[in-house]
C-alpha cells in the first residue's frame, strides 16, 4: 500500500522517475493479474511514460519484462512499448519512425529535446558495448 501512495504522489507531483522507481516496487507487491484490464493499461501507459520522461532512468529492463505491459499489446497505446524497445536499444531511426504517435502525447512532445538527449545517449551505450572490449574506442 505504501509503494502505491507513494507512486501516485510522485506521479501528481510530475516526479518521473521516482514514481518510475515506486510504481515498479508497488507492481512487485500485488499479482498484476487481480488488476482491471484498464487498471493494467492504465498503469502500462503511465509506467511507460515515466520511464521515458525519468532523469537518470536509463534501464527499462526491468518494465520491459513485467507482464503489465502485455495489457498494451495490439491497442492503440502499442507504440509506446515500441518506443521504449527503442529507447532500451538506442535505435534512433526507430524513435523517428514513432514520431508521429510520440508527438501526439503531450507529455512527451513538451520534452523532445530531453528524450532525443536520452536516445542518444543509449545509442552511445549500445554502440560501446557492443564492440569487444578490447575494440571501445570510437
Amino acid at each position: 500500500r505504501f509503494y502505491e501512495l507513494s507512486s501516485n504522489y510522485h506521479k501528481l507531483m510530475g516526479h518521473h522517475a521516482e514514481y518510475y522507481r515506486d510504481a515498479l516496487r508497488y507492481l512487485g507487491c500485488v499479482d498484476v493479474k487481480e488488476k482491471s484490464v484498464a487498471d493494467r493499461a492504465a498503469r502500462a501507459f503511465n509506467l511507460s511514460l515515466a520511464a521515458i520522461l525519468g532523469k537518470d532512468v536509463y534501464n527499462f529492463g526491468e518494465l520491459l519484462g513485467h507482464v503489465v505491459l502485455e495489457s498494451l499489446n495490439g491497442t492503440d497505446r502499442q507504440w509506446i512499448v515500441d518506443l521504449l524497445f527503442a529507447f532500451n536499444s538506442g535505435n534512433i531511426a526507430r524513435f523517428e519512425e514513432l514520431k508521429a504517435s510520440w508527438a501526439a502525447q503531450p507529455d512527451l512532445a513538451q520534452f523532445e529535446i530531453p528524450m532525443r538527449q536520452k536516445i542518444s545517449l543509449l545509442c552511445l551505450m549500445e554502440m560501446t558495448f557492443k564492440r569487444s572490449a578490447i575494440n571501445r574506442q570510437l
